[in-house]
């Protein structure tokens, strides 16, 4: 009996499921973009049946990744200062969570049902980064009824799992989701998947965000951008 308890201890606390991912990379299926194994480890303060994290549980599993990498590098004798935040770095955006861990920006993905999900993808001490997210705090305080905001750090010593599923490659990238899937855009630039330049226009973001979520609402997994965003306007 001990050992049937066990077994199924373990099945609850893995995270596995098998992607079907179409040509452009991106899934559509429902099912999870990766297998990665264990969940982190979930703080006392959040409840283990939690599908969402909390704040307070992505900063301490931001800072103790953050203290074990440094650890391991300086065990090896390399030097980390290139990878750190500044000593005094807080995050001024409370309205945009950081993802510190492949299996939270997961997480994020699927288990929202009702709003659009918005992740920016790159460098956080990257100038155009921030840019972005202040842009992203402000459209946040007027949508999350209806939108939720991410970001996440793709550096290599951070999580760089989603850079070649998503062709990560820009300083500064913002994707959305709804409901497990891809929402794309035809932003007039070639390129539907994603926001690849410092979009620094609130309320042209939000127009944005407005038509990719009431194309969601209704099935829609594409929809056009209602400003043309072409090299001719020079953004």
């Amino acid at each position: 009996m001990s050992r049937m308890n066990a077994a199924s201890n373990y099945s609850k606390s893995s995270f596995s499921a098998i992607s079907t991912v179409n040509g452009n990379g991106i899934q559509n299926n429902g099912t999870s973009l990766h297998n990665f194994g264990t969940a982190p480890p979930i703080p006392s303060s959040t409840s283990a049946g939690a599908l969402e994290p909390t704040p307070e549980s992505l900063r301490e599993e931001s800072e103790e990744s953050n203290r074990r990498r440094k650890i391991g590098r300086r065990d090896e004798g390399e030097s980390d200062d290139d990878d750190e935040e500044p000593k005094s770095y807080v995050n001024p955006h409370q309205n945009v969570l950081d993802l510190p861990h492949a299996f939270y920006v997961d997480q994020a993905i699927m288990t929202e049902e009702d709003r659009l999900v918005v992740i920016r993808f790159g460098d956080h001490r990257d100038p155009d980064c921030q840019r972005q997210d202040e842009v992203l705090e402000k459209c946040a305080k007027m949508t999350h009824q209806w939108c939720v905001f991410y970001k996440c750090d793709n550096r290599r010593s951070k999580v760089p799992d989603f850079n070649q599923m998503y062709e990560l490659y820009d300083r500064s990238t913002v994707m959305f989701f709804f409901r497990n899937k891809h929402m794309m855009c035809d932003f007039g630039t070639g390129n539907n998947n994603k926001i690849n330049w410092v979009l620094d226009n609130k309320d042209e973001m939000i127009d944005i965000l407005e038509v990719i979520y009431k194309g969601a609402r209704k099935g829609r997994g594409l929809v056009n951008s209602p400003k043309d965003y072409s090299t001719r306007h020079a953004y």
